[in-house]
């Protein structure tokens, strides 16, 4: 959240918290970055909250 791109890695590694509060609170934009998190994100929450963002 510093203004700097998040790699695919530090998004797939960072915790359930931080995964959820990320797509929930909409501070994820990227259609990139919701798609990887829809296909890979740790919870079926993260997964399927990102899912609906994309459509």
């Amino acid at each position: 959240m510093l203004d700097e791109p998040w790699t695919d890695e530090q998004l797939l590694t960072a915790s359930d918290w931080f995964q959820c509060t990320a797509v929930a609170a909409q501070l994820v934009t990227s259609p990139d970055a919701l798609h990887l998190l829809a296909e890979h994100g740790r919870t079926r929450r993260v997964r399927n909250t990102a899912s609906r963002r994309i459509r």
